[in-house]
């Protein structure tokens, strides 16, 4: 969990080390009458599209919390890994036919419970949650409290403002390396 206030680089820096470790960046995108359903549609397709086939880091901010009931699925994705309510029993089944070759090669057994809990092994080693929160307010404090994953099953790391003279040095680098020479009035 990176927390820090708006415009601290949380998410900026969560992208760049998702792409410095080769993650796919799966965030959902907000529209008008998104709800706890499309949420949950969004959860299933980044389980049964990304997640089976590569590292995958779930990027999911306070800002995108219209729903509390959104976060009960992410407390469950960051105790469990996986949201068995999610998928149905031909849904499992399809996952289970699709992975079946893949669990015998790994000698984890062929009854449809050991490929599930290979599938599930999977799922769960391909996941990264990444949440970016503020702090401002009793929001945070409060979603913790009803929502223990998010502090047990995560690392917190705090961003502070910019200081103004670290601001300075970024835009002099930046100045610099654009060979551009401002003009002085």
């Amino acid at each position: 969990m990176l927390v820090g206030v708006g415009g601290s680089g949380k998410r900026s820096l969560a992208k760049l080390c998702g792409f410095i470790c080769g993650m796919k960046i799966f965030q959902i995108q907000l529209k008008k009458n998104y709800s706890e359903q499309s949420f949950i549609d969004d959860i299933k397709r980044l389980y049964l599209a990304e997640l089976v086939n590569e590292k995958t880091m779930f990027l999911f901010s306070d800002a995108q919390i219209i729903e509390e009931g959104f976060l009960e699925i992410v407390n469950t994705m960051l105790t469990v890994g996986v949201v068995n309510s999610l998928f149905d029993d031909n849904t499992k089944a399809s996952l289970r036919n699709e992975m079946a070759e893949k669990c015998r090669k790994a000698k984890r057994g062929e009854t449809p419970d050991e490929i599930w809990n290979f599938v599930t092994d999977i799922l769960r080693n391909n996941l990264h949650v990444v949440l970016c929160m503020s702090p401002a307010g009793e929001t945070l404090r409060i979603r913790c409290r009803n929502f223990p994953g998010l502090v047990s099953n995560t690392t917190i790391d705090w961003f502070f403002p910019w200081p103004s003279k670290a601001l300075t040095m970024v835009a002099e680098v930046q100045l610099s390396n654009a060979n551009f020479e401002p003009e002085i009035l």
